[in-house]
């Protein structure tokens, strides 16, 4: 009977850890936020940016989150980062992009997957 008791004790602890953990977790941004996010992310990584540059990029980036909520399909998501990162080209300098292109190949941590001519998309973590 104790042996229950403290089974039922044990479980309603790890229940209310559970779900403590899960009201601390990040709320949810908006596009706006999202798109700002991500444009400050990219000023961090290219410091050089000029305030047309962070205007234009945060465009982008507010128009590809937009499209994300949309279509979530692994294969939308993969196209919708290639022409993502082709409308980075054209804003970016060539050597910005290349320092971008850097920043993503060699972090794992904040950078969305960076397209390379001739090869395939290098899978890290979002933003």
């Amino acid at each position: 009977m104790q042996a229950r008791f403290f089974y039922t004790v044990l479980f309603l602890l790890f229940a209310m850890v559970a779900m403590s953990q899960k009201k601390a977790s990040t709320p949810q941004r908006t596009p706006q936020q999202e798109a700002a996010k991500q444009t400050e992310m990219l000023a961090r990584i290219l410091p050089d940016l000029t305030e047309q540059q962070k205007r234009v990029l945060y465009d982008i980036n507010l128009k590809y989150i937009k499209e994300r909520q949309e279509q979530a399909e692994r294969t939308a998501t993969i196209e919708r980062i290639k022409r993502k990162h082709l409308d980075y080209q054209a804003v970016l300098t060539r050597v910005q992009y290349e320092i971008l292109k850097k920043q993503c190949e060699n972090s794992r941590v904040h950078c969305q997957p960076a397209v390379h001519e001739q090869a395939a998309a290098v899978y890290t973590t979002q933003y």
